[in-house]
């Protein structure tokens, strides 16, 4: 029992080596090479997360607190409720340590090794062999799906995904012994899922971790043959999940306030939840990733959501998982279980094209508000990877008889048939191209070419088959061979997307900064700025009328919606004086217009006449029932809004003016 436990020990410790290293060359130049002015891609990284996290480094060094309210967007907005700053996430602080450049990367290096060693651990937890969990191990590090979203910046989501595998370790550890302590220890990495900020990706988690839950229910009570060995396993799986919800708290229940009064719930249609839904057509990309292109280098040529539709796990993976069809059975519950839930997900991806959504959209709480069904994606990946690692570890412990029958599937006229179709659409794809040869056929050489790194990847995977089942070479020498091609296979695909980019916000904020510098009581409206730019303003503390945040707050939204013009009253309201424009604005012909304040190339700042100051008070107040009637009476003519509001109901008290002080009303401070 000691040798076991060595030989074990020995393992987790190749793997804890190997991670370490491959993460760290993975992440070299953002690590070591770029200078702190670089970062990965930028994307969200520039526009969002770097804006958040120096709002909350500098709070911290300024003020020693915590920043509670972000009074530079949207016109004033929730920050500690918002769950995507990563406020409470323990890793978002190795930027006080460093450069954040830096320690972002870093922060993907540690989360690159926790997605190995935990995807290594889970598949230990579940029987697999060392060479079978370090194959799922090394692929689930790598997978497109988490280095997409490198690439795109969607630092919050790929920092989450790490937490899967050993969310499932520890859940799995908690069933197998028994062990409330081990239940409440698995709330710890969902916790940690929770706060790192992207909720809906977690929610996945969850749902993937509940299906699973009722299967290892149902699997102890047919084994035990009594209800109470099943309740129990429910009941260890509410504990981690108790956990895991009261150390979130202090960051879910504020957002939970928050998220009720945002723009995803007013309107929580079919409509809007399908978007980003997986195509029919793009299942291609499960095994040829780029086949409509990709946005770094060549450009994407296919509806909205490549970083929503891109679930790449490797030819050899998908390959090996596809091989477990013949193992179901042999009684192999647990790789039954995962075929079937990456099937299901897939099926999810597709949105209202699969029936599952619609089920998913009316009867789980929680997915009507998330959106993007591509992102079940993710649970395709997880259980994929999963599947992968149990068959090769059965393959390994197969007769070689049993190993001949296994992978049989893998034969000569598989080979054949899939190398005569790829060729042929390669090459009509090439032949095309020549004939018409233009920029808007180069798409066509370049599907080809995907077709053609496809096909070499598949011959690869066969070799590797063909390998084992004729004995020519030991299980050691053939576990290698597929590490290898898993790595080569998913760091040549996912590489391009670490890439420098500039961590720098849009030119024109410096200069609406240095404009704005001795004016600050009021706030601007940049009106045709790019959409993403807008959380430039929080890096130059300048107070936005709009914002970058998918949590817009419902009832601010409504009433920006209202406003007609740039002399709406709702900009006075607001505060607004300049309006921000890259174009010239256009006025109605004969009315007023708005005079040019500042001029810099195409970047013009206007001034506004007579925006009300950010704090007033009014003694008049207009009773109307609803948002709708309130936005009304605010345009109706007539209506003062410098000394009149409007109320839900009658206010408790007077609203008569004092007679014996003088009324000021004035900003003394913002937390």
């Amino acid at each position: 029992m000691r040798l076991r436990k060595l030989i074990r020990l020995e393992g987790y410790m190749a793997m804890a080596v190997f991670m370490a290293i491959a993460a760290i060359v993975f992440f070299w130049d953002p690590l070591f090479t770029w200078s702190a002015d670089k970062i990965m891609g930028g994307g969200d990284y520039t526009t969002m997360f770097v804006p958040w996290l120096k709002f909350i480094y500098d709070s911290l060094r300024q003020y020693g607190a915590l920043p509670l309210w972000n009074p530079y967007l949207f016109s004033g907005v929730p920050f500690y409720a918002n769950p995507q700053p990563m406020m409470f996430y323990p890793f978002t602080y190795l930027g006080l340590l460093m450069p954040i450049t830096r320690a972002m990367a870093l922060t993907l290096v540690i989360h690159v090794w926790l997605m190995g060693m935990g995807m290594y651990g889970w598949l230990r937890s579940l029987g697999a062999t060392h060479a079978g969990a370090f194959l799922a191990g090394a692929a689930f590090a790598f997978t497109g799906t988490f280095a997409v979203r490198v690439g795109a910046g969607h630092y919050a989501t790929a920092l989450q995904f790490a937490w899967w595998p050993l969310s499932a370790w520890a859940l799995q550890t908690a069933f197998e012994r028994r062990s409330w302590r081990w239940a409440v220890l698995g709330g710890v990495p969902l916790a940690l899922g929770l706060l790192s900020g992207h909720t809906a990706t977690c929610l996945l988690l969850y749902m993937a971790l509940g299906i699973y839950t009722l299967f290892e229910a149902a699997a102890v009570y047919k084994q035990d043959g009594h209800w109470k060995a099943g309740t129990r396993v429910v009941g260890l799986a509410a504990v981690a999940v108790l956990t895991s919800l009261a150390l979130a708290a202090v960051q879910y229940l504020p957002f939970f306030n928050f998220s009720q009064l945002s723009v995803r719930t007013s309107d929580p249609s079919l409509d809007f939840a399908a978007r980003f839904s997986m195509p029919i057509g793009h299942l291609i990309t499960l095994l040829v990733p780029d086949f409509f292109g990709e946005p770094i280098r060549t450009g994407y040529w296919s509806v909205e959501g490549y970083g929503e539709f891109t679930y790449y796990v490797g030819v050899l993976i998908f390959l090996v998982a596809v091989a477990g069809a013949k193992l179901i059975r042999n009684g192999q519950r647990h790789l039954l279980f995962f075929l079937a839930l990456a099937l299901g997900a897939v099926i999810l991806e597709l949105g209202p094209d699969g029936v599952l959504f619609v089920l998913f959209y009316r009867f789980v709480p929680g997915i009507a508000l998330t959106r993007a069904p591509g992102r079940a994606g993710m649970i395709y990946t997880f259980a994929v990877i999963t599947a992968a690692g149990l068959v090769w570890s059965e393959l390994e412990r197969a007769l070689p008889e049993t190993v001949q029958r296994l992978l049989g599937i893998f034969n000569k006229t598989l080979v054949w048939v899939v190398s005569l179709i790829t060729i042929c659409a390669a090459l009509v794809a090439f032949i095309l191209y020549a004939a018409w040869k233009s920029p808007d056929t180069a798409r066509l050489w370049y599907m080809g070419g995907q077709l053609t790194q496809f096909l070499v990847l598949f011959w690869a995977a066969m070799a590797i088959f063909f390998v084992w089942r004729s004995r020519s070479l030991s299980p050691r020498a053939v576990n290698v061979l597929a590490v290898a091609l898993v790595m080569f296979d998913l760091w040549s695909y996912g590489l391009k997307n670490v890439r420098p980019g500039d961590n720098s916000q849009d030119p024109g904020w410096p200069r609406v900064a240095s404009f704005m510098q001795d004016k600050p009581g009021y706030r601007i409206a940049p009106v045709d700025f790019q959409f993403f730019q807008h959380n430039g303003a929080l890096a130059y503390r300048l107070r936005n009328q709009y914002g970058y945040d998918p949590l817009v707050l419902a009832r601010y939204q409504a009433l920006l919606d209202s406003a007609e013009d740039y002399f709406d009253r709702v900009h006075d309201l607001l505060n607004v004086r300049y309006v921000v424009a890259r174009n010239p604005l256009e006025f109605k012909e004969g009315g007023p217009k708005l005079p040019v304040s500042f001029e810099w190339q195409d970047l013009r700042i206007y001034r506004r006449p007579n925006p009300l100051p950010r704090a007033f008070i009014v003694h008049s107040a207009q009773v109307v029932p609803g948002d709708a009637e309130a936005r009304a009476a605010l345009h109706a003519a007539g209506f003062e809004i410098s000394r009149t509001v409007t109320l839900p109901a009658a206010p408790p008290c007077s609203l008569e003016p004092l007679v014996s002080a003088e009324e000021t009303a004035q900003v003394v401070g913002e937390s």
